[in-house]
């Protein structure tokens, strides 16, 4: 009886450690599934934060690549700009010299015309201005001491007689020999100055030159001459000219060749008026007939 209730009891507290042992093995598996989410979720944390460090560091290397650009940039610009400094002190220097060496001043020189000296002040305007080297007189002085009439419009100051009729200078020349055609120089006609005309060169015998009329006028008149070298001025010294044994004879004609006007020309005479009918002329034909010398038609205007 004895020994039954002592195996008993030891079948009882048998029973009881197996009991616990399934029991703290039941628990401790818990604890590790539980230990293997954190680890899980500690290893994906840790995942995550590797890939936003190296998002972090290649946004980094980025913003280094173009802080490096932008530095580059700012120096070059720096460097323009210190090269633009110095250009804009030169070109304020420039200003300045220019300014001083541009300015209108009054001559101390006297303004001479057939042999009267003309009063330092012209209405209340000094009568002679200095650009520098180059002497200028105002316009309206110059217009009285020469007898032409000044005339201002909404576009020009006019100085003499206003054209009335179209210059055979602002027609357009088709075909030409002659070697150049040269439209309104200055050059001086009996000692007045003229700057309508039309000036013909050649260096062979019969030149000619066509302009095209195109049925639109009825006269062209003006005067001839042969252009001396006393009739050139300072700005037309650069032309040609005719010499003291020249002569030749200037015709007009039309297109189809029917004779307009033939008029004898010789160096050192005086200009010689002509007058043309060109009514019903398409293309106005100029020939210099005999030897090369340079010719000159002296205002030359067309009217309908």
């Amino acid at each position: 009886m004895k020994k039954w209730i002592a195996a008993g009891l030891v079948s009882s507290l048998a029973f009881g450690v197996m009991q616990t042992s399934i029991v703290e093995a039941s628990s401790s598996s818990k604890e590790v599934a539980k230990l293997k989410k954190e680890k899980a979720a500690l290893q994906k944390q840790l995942a995550d934060e590797k890939k936003k460090t190296k998002k972090s560091e290649n946004a980094y290397k980025t913003l280094q690549g173009q802080h490096t650009s932008l530095s580059k940039s700012y120096k070059s610009l720096d460097t323009k700009y210190k090269n633009l400094q110095i250009e804009n002190e030169g070109n304020k220097k420039k200003i300045k010299e220019l300014s001083t060496g541009y300015r209108l001043l009054a001559s101390s020189k006297s303004l001479v015309t057939d042999g009267a000296v003309v009063t330092g002040k012209y209405k209340n305007t000094e009568s002679l201005l200095m650009l520098g080297k180059t002497p200028y007189v105002p316009l309206q002085l110059l217009a009285d001491l020469s007898g032409l009439p000044l005339i201002e419009t909404s576009t020009a100051y006019e100085v003499g007689t206003p054209l009335s009729g179209t210059s055979l200078s602002s027609i357009h020349n088709g075909a030409s020999s002659f070697d150049w055609i040269e439209n309104n120089q200055s050059i001086l006609v009996n000692g007045k100055l003229n700057n309508q005309n039309v000036i013909l060169s050649g260096f062979f015998n019969d030149e000619f030159a066509t302009f095209s009329l195109n049925r639109k006028y009825k006269k062209l008149t003006g005067q001839l001459s042969l252009l001396t070298e006393e009739s050139l001025t300072k700005s037309s010294s650069h032309l040609s000219h005719a010499y003291p044994d020249d002569k030749m004879t200037l015709v007009f004609s039309d297109n189809n060749g029917k004779e307009l006007g033939r008029y004898d020309v010789v160096y050192g005479d005086d200009p010689i008026d002509f007058d043309v009918d060109v009514t019903g002329v398409t293309n106005l034909r100029v020939t210099a007939e005999g030897n090369n010398t340079v010719t000159t038609l002296i205002s030359p205007v067309l009217t309908k």
